[in-house]
């Protein structure tokens, strides 16, 4: 709670009024569209023009699960439909010999990364773990998933979207591309859109709109996301280089 505390009294200190039940619904050429939107994310009218320089923006996270996904390490969806890895109390994957912390496992802040990552080395390293810590990663673990629970993304943010909005960056796969894929060409799931559109098949290898086309396909052919189909989508063949030097001296 410190942080919050914190942040609460940065906006005060700048005199910025939060706006809660608002979304930004559109930006285009120095303008944002603010608009309300009700319990299941459906926006409402009328919006709000507002001449913007820098508009930030975040919808939570995506955790990286490259190197565990080639170790061959299972997969599981999250309640809040993130694909992570499945680990024991010891934070001991699938795969013997490899522990996992942190997002990998499930998005919960940085202290129960921290806690993770303290077991998976005792654990890793042949100690015992006290009751202490993993009664203190349970409370944390609760909490986030608490959090998970309250603030969902409903699927009415797929209405957000007109059909020139761009879903896949990499690739320039607008949303009008995505529908043609399923309503002309006959796709019934993300990867056959994916094939027909190339979205996700850019530089990020679908890091970044992969959920986000199969959430679509999804709406259009009336059918839900499977588990099967979140994690198959998560997975990528090749992993991101790291230089050793990034990691010794601290550098992102």
């Amino acid at each position: 709670f410190a942080e919050l505390i914190y942040y609460a009294g940065l906006i005060r200190k700048h005199r910025i009024t939060p706006r809660f039940g608002r979304v930004v619904s559109r930006f285009d050429k120095g303008q944002v569209s603010i608009s309300g939107v009700n319990s299941e994310f459906s926006l409402k009218k009328p919006s709000r023009t507002i001449e913007v320089d820098v508009v930030a923006v975040g919808w939570g996270f995506s955790p990286d699960l490259t190197l565990g996904g080639i170790a061959g390490c299972k997969e599981r969806v999250d309640i809040d439909g993130t694909t992570v890895f499945a680990v024991d109390a010891q934070q001991l994957s699938s795969q013997k010999n490899i522990w996992i912390a942190g997002e990998a496992t499930g998005i919960g802040g940085a202290d129960l990364s921290l806690l993770e990552g303290e077991i998976a080395g005792l654990a890793a390293s042949g100690q015992g773990i006290s009751s202490q810590l993993r009664m203190a990663r349970y409370r944390k673990q609760v909490f986030a998933d608490a959090l998970k629970r309250s603030y969902p993304v409903k699927d009415g943010w797929r209405s957000w979207a007109e059909k020139s909005t761009v879903v896949c960056r990499c690739e320039e796969v607008s949303l009008g591309e995505i529908e043609e894929s399923v309503v002309e060409l006959g796709a019934e799931d993300s990867r056959t859109a994916k094939l027909f559109t190339r979205a996700g098949m850019g530089l990020c290898q679908g890091r970044i709109c992969s959920r986000n086309v199969s959430e679509i396909v999804a709406g259009l052919t009336k059918c839900a996301v499977t588990d099967e189909e979140r994690i198959a989508s998560s997975n990528r063949p090749i992993a991101a280089p790291i230089a050793l030097g990034l990691l010794g001296d601290g550098k992102k």
